[in-house]
């Protein structure tokens, strides 16, 4: 009997001390994930951080200025910062809707400015766009404050990540204090941007009827998509419309955060630090990268429709293209790596909210002949095509785009298909990082 305690005792010890190394191991890499996401999010947020300072500088200087060339190519700056900004939000905060009002703000602000860019091009900004420009510099200025009240916390030892089964608390509390304690007012919708995002009060219309899954399935799915993926790790889980699983992924393009809907088990961002060193894609090569990965996710019959290189990383937008007609508001950003063609960024939200397979039924347009004829005879015509856009209201039109030149100038004219009343006007000019439309 002694004989047999003593051998239950022995394996009770033994058991006990495996138990501890192996929750010794699981805590530690835990807190090695914790701690890569962390650094992540924290970059991000310092490059939001100086981007809102840069738009800042540009606000102020507009208050100065009276030279209309000048005004413009601030108003072009500060267009394409805020671009930039929004992109960097929508992949920083795990409960999206702590962060639709910055986005939207940001969406308002860059889309405004480019309204003034395209009506002020040869005449100052008028005195009641310098008020509205000047109520704007405001809230930027208490953005800055708030912003640093959270940056203080960061130096101070906080985290973004607290634990990877709780919600990220530093980082919601960031901008509870930019939408709360500083009760911003943002100004009314002075002008909504063509093609902008509509993120309030969206519902994820592509995953409709679609089943839900567990995390065991949605870990499979990205050992599926993530090429030669040697490790797979739940974060956390996102809340808001499309919830999601957030999982480490480590594969052949590096160690990236994924997340995967839990309607349908589709991915529906993915975000990577690493710098570019040695680039040897070009644009061409890296866009053709970019459809192979759409294509893997099982996001079909997409068309790049923007591109641009910024610091050796290509990012490409990319609308559906369904019998030959671009749906503009069913749009995916892919980020390319372009030394190694490997996946960098990845943002399909506005896909996710706005395609449907079974849109209502689009009326047969008029024959192009009768649209191009609306045109004015000073646009030399290189090409066109059908498109559905988004309007103001949230529906859509269905228009002809047509790509021309005038002078030395390109431009996008949008020709409705259906009344043949000239939609929207859009020229092309070289930026800083490729060419835009204002």
């Amino acid at each position: 009997m002694k004989k047999i305690l003593a051998i239950v005792l022995v394996l009770l010890i033994v058991c006990t001390i495996t138990m501890g190394i192996l929750l010794g191991v699981t805590f530690f890499r835990k807190k090695a994930y914790q701690l890569r996401l962390d650094n992540i999010y924290t970059k991000t947020y310092y490059e939001i951080i100086d981007l809102i300072n840069d738009v800042e500088v540009q606000l102020s200087k507009l208050n100065v200025s009276s030279s209309s060339k000048l005004q413009r190519s601030l108003l072009l700056e500060m267009w394409n910062k805020c671009c930039i900004i929004q992109l960097n939000l929508s992949q920083l905060s795990i409960h999206e809707e702590k962060i639709i009002p910055l986005i939207k703000f940001f969406n308002q602000l860059g889309d405004y400015s480019k309204h003034l860019a395209n009506n002020n091009e040869y005449h100052a900004v008028s005195s009641k766009d310098n008020e509205q420009l000047r109520n704007l510099h405001v809230i930027l200025i208490s953005l800055q404050s708030a912003l640093s009240e959270t940056s203080d916390l960061i130096m101070a030892g906080n985290h973004f990540v607290n634990g990877l089964e709780e919600e990220m608390r530093i980082f919601d509390s960031c901008f509870d204090k930019i939408t709360n304690k500083n009760q911003i007012e943002y100004p009314p919708v002075t002008y909504d941007g063509h093609f902008s995002d509509q993120l309030a009060n969206k519902n994820p219309v592509f995953l409709e009827n679609l089943s839900l899954i567990n995390i065991e399935i949605a870990s499979n799915i990205v050992y599926d998509k993530f090429e030669q993926a040697s490790a797979v790790n739940i974060l956390t889980h996102r809340y808001g419309s499309i919830e999601a699983y957030v999982f480490e992924v480590k594969w052949a393009g590096g160690i990236g955060t994924v997340c995967i809907s839990k309607q349908g088990g589709y991915v529906v961002d993915y975000i990577q630090d690493i710098d570019v060193t040695n680039p040897r894609l070009n644009e061409e090569e890296c866009t053709q990268k970019a459809l192979a990965i759409l294509n893997s996710l099982g996001y079909y019959n997409m068309q790049a429709v923007w591109i641009a290189n910024i610091n050796s990383v290509v990012y490409i937008n990319f609308a559906s293209c369904i019998n030959d007609i671009i749906y503009y508001s069913d749009n995916i950003l892919v980020k390319i790596n372009s030394e190694t063609g490997y996946l960098m960024g990845f943002d399909a939200c506005n896909y996710i909210y706005n395609h449907s397979n079974q849109r209502e039924t689009i009326y047969e347009p008029i024959d192009i002949e009768k649209a191009r004829k609306e045109l004015s005879p000073n646009l030399y015509v290189k090409s066109e095509k059908l498109c559905v856009i988004p309007i103001d209201s949230g529906c859509e039109k269905i228009a002809y785009e047509f790509y021309g030149s005038y002078l030395e100038s390109d431009y996008l004219v949008y020709i409705d298909a259906l009344t043949l009343e000239e939609l929207k006007i859009l020229k092309i000019i070289e930026g800083e990082w490729g060419k835009m439309v204002i």
